[in-house]
């Protein structure tokens, strides 16, 4: 009864031990001791393979990216400052998916969709109705 308690106890242990290390590895930093900082490549294939896999990006996510900063480079703000943007006009359905297209996030078609862009509105909408 004490050794399998023992072995028990062990096994755990160890397999504790291989989970920090794993979990470890996995945050670990491709550019540690580099100058540069990460920026993944943007894949100008996006929307064909997402068409090809029905991986599109929603109104929903649309949104959800441009407020955590994603279209930044293509003049879309952040944060707060996309909700005040929405409010005063700067920042419509309609830049946002231009702002998609430029970076390759949607296909150009997107932009004529007027279901598309109805539904990145409600998703605006309810981004500021409540902030």
């Amino acid at each position: 009864m004490k050794r399998s308690k023992v072995l028990t106890n062990s096994l755990f242990a160890g397999l504790t031990i291989l989970h920090l290390s794993i979990a470890g590895i996995a945050q670990a930093d491709p550019n540690a001791g580099r100058a540069r900082t990460y920026v993944p490549m943007m894949d100008a294939k996006f929307p064909a393979m997402s068409a090809k896999f029905g991986m599109g990006v929603t109104p929903f996510n649309l949104v959800f990216l441009a407020f955590q900063g994603f279209f930044s480079s293509e003049g879309i703000p952040s944060s707060q400052g996309l909700q005040e943007a929405y409010r005063n006009g700067t920042v419509n359905p309609q830049t946002l998916v231009k702002a998609a297209i430029a970076m390759n996030r949607l296909p150009a078609s997107s932009i004529d969709d007027k279901t598309y862009l109805d539904r990145v509105k409600s998703q605006l909408d309810d981004l500021t109705r409540n902030n």
